[in-house]
């Protein structure tokens, strides 16, 4: 549980870090699949699952010009 729920946390940072909004979106997915697996385990509630994904999918998404 401790190491699925680091990596949790491990991805949802690299997103937020990322360089541009380009390196972000693509990392969006991957991240997404750490919590979806996190959540199906339930090492984390399924509702913070869904608000960590919007979040770093609202990240992800390239700003509009």
């Amino acid at each position: 549980n401790r190491s699925l729920k680091s990596a949790v946390r491990t991805a949802a940072k690299k997103v937020r870090l990322a360089a541009s909004p380009d390196e972000a979106a693509k990392m969006v997915p991957e991240a997404a699949s750490i919590i979806d697996r996190a959540a199906k385990k339930r090492v984390i509630h399924w509702r913070t699952a869904a608000r960590l994904k919007s979040r770093l999918a609202k990240r992800g998404r390239a700003p509009k010009a």
